[in-house]
């Protein structure tokens, strides 16, 4: 019975607060992890496309004019963060590379 209680109150918490455009996507579900998941699925996608976009995005990351590092290395972070939530590990001689770019 608890448990139940938690998964409607999950659910309710996921359903209130996602805008009211996007409650279609997960009227018809009952469970918070499923709304939840179909969530994730419709922001981050994990296609090979949304990879290859990523990969390319990686490797033509360039420091701008009058950029700070700190930022550059923390636009590579956010790419990298991205690629592994793919699935896609990158190999540490490509970081190592692009963060010597500048």
């Amino acid at each position: 019975m608890r448990f139940k209680k938690r998964c409607n109150k999950a659910f309710s918490s996921i359903y209130l607060n996602v805008s009211k455009d996007l409650r279609p996507l997960i009227a018809d579900i009952t469970e918070g992890k499923k709304a939840w998941e179909v969530i994730q699925k419709y922001f981050h996608p994990e296609s090979r496309a949304r990879t290859i976009g990523l990969l390319d995005q990686f490797f033509s990351c360039r420091i701008e004019i009058n950029e700070k590092i700190g930022l550059y290395a923390a636009r590579l972070r956010k790419i990298i963060a991205d690629l592994l939530d793919c699935g896609e590990k990158v190999p540490l001689k490509d970081q190592a590379f692009c963060s010597n770019d500048w």
